[in-house]
């Protein structure tokens, strides 16, 4: 029989009720021993109590303690153990890829902080899952729209014979589309590698006044073409932080202000310094961009409402976004009849920078 009992104990399917066992049985065997080691050294003090000591009556007299306690051990192991198994089930759904997976914080008892923190993992994870297939879809999207148009057209150019002129076009606008593409493309990358940082390597002070001169005169022909009056008010500014990717910012910026800016429209760019910091702000007369809209500009693939009359964004503005993030700065856009339209992004100035 105690062999038996021992080989059920030994083969319990769980290890924690397994260890809960044999803890029970280490504590209730201590007690019994310490009772006895006390009573031993109470008879080497006083040798007159040796005459009527019977070894049994210390175990006889715990007997009912060590029983009631033991009971009351193993049952407080027990329940705690349904807690925790309650948790592992839960682990076990997630590892499993369920991300809806929920406890009862009211059942948790003293492992209520673990359930909720529990809670809120899966709760993240599924969010990062819908985002993780809304960027997939919206990827899909981006990239089947022009690799159709290319299809398109070639098909077309290989089923009928085209006049050069025709011929011309066409293929202007499958270089295009291929453009687009490698854009598309290189913007993916660059946004992944971008969410994955945490430090800007190449960090350097530099002229940051010349930099956004230096990319308004890069789009200069563009500007031209679409005969926009252009107002800079640039204030003297030096910036901390990697000089190739807030080019891109402004860049960036300035580009999506030409694009939705009407021909003969305006365009100002101003630097200004505040306190601790340095604020370059692209404004234009464009159409403007509704509350709603504000609110989502700088989200991947972000699909502006009809009333905004700019579309679909890509990935221009997640990109400015996060680069100005990892430089401890923010951006900001304002949209109304008085202000017109303008993009701000706030750095902190060399000297907060560091």
């Amino acid at each position: 029989m105690a062999s038996a009992t021992r080989e059920k104990f030994i083969m319990t399917k769980n290890p924690f009720t397994r260890v809960l066992t044999w803890l029970v049985v280490l504590i209730a065997f201590l007690i019994v021993m310490g009772t006895l080691a006390f009573d031993f050294a109470l008879m080497l003090t006083f040798p007159h109590l040796a005459r009527n000591f019977n070894p049994l009556n210390p175990v006889l007299a715990l007997g009912p303690t060590v029983v009631i306690l033991t009971v009351v051990l193993a049952l407080t192991f027990s329940w705690l153990n349904k807690k925790i198994t309650y948790l592992t089930k839960g682990i076990d759904q997630v590892a499993a890829g369920n991300f809806a997976a929920h406890l009862d914080e009211q059942k948790g008892g003293p492992l209520s902080a673990s359930y909720q923190n529990f809670n809120q993992m899966t709760d993240q994870l599924a969010k990062t899952a819908t985002l993780r297939d809304d960027f997939i879809n919206q990827f899909s999207h981006e990239f089947r729209t022009p690799i159709a148009s290319i299809q398109g057209l070639t098909d077309l150019m290989q089923e009928r014979e085209l006049p050069k002129k025709e011929r011309q076009a066409y293929l202007a606008l499958i270089s295009k589309e291929a453009h687009r593409l490698t854009n598309l493309s290189t913007n993916v990358l660059t946004l992944t590698t971008l969410e994955s940082q945490t430090i800007l390597n190449n960090q350097t002070s530099f002229d940051l006044t010349e930099q956004v001169r230096q990319a308004v005169i890069l789009l200069w022909p563009q500007l031209e073409e679409h005969k926009l009056n252009v107002n800079l008010t640039l204030a003297p500014a030096t910036a901390f932080g990697n000089a190739d990717l807030l080019n891109q910012v402004w860049v960036n910026l300035i580009n999506n202000a030409i694009k939705f800016t009407p021909d003969g429209g305006h365009l100002t760019i101003k630097i200004e310094r505040h306190d601790d910091q340095i604020a370059v702000s692209v404004n234009n007369d464009g159409p403007l961009i509704s509350p709603t809209d504000q609110d989502h500009l700088f989200e991947k693939f972000y699909q502006a409402d009809n009333r905004s009359n700019v579309g679909r964004l890509g990935l221009g503005l997640a990109i400015a976004s996060r680069i100005i993030a990892l430089h401890q700065g923010r951006i900001t856009v304002v949209s109304n009849p008085a202000d017109h339209t303008t993009f701000t992004v706030y750095l902190p100035s060399k000297g907060s920078a560091k």
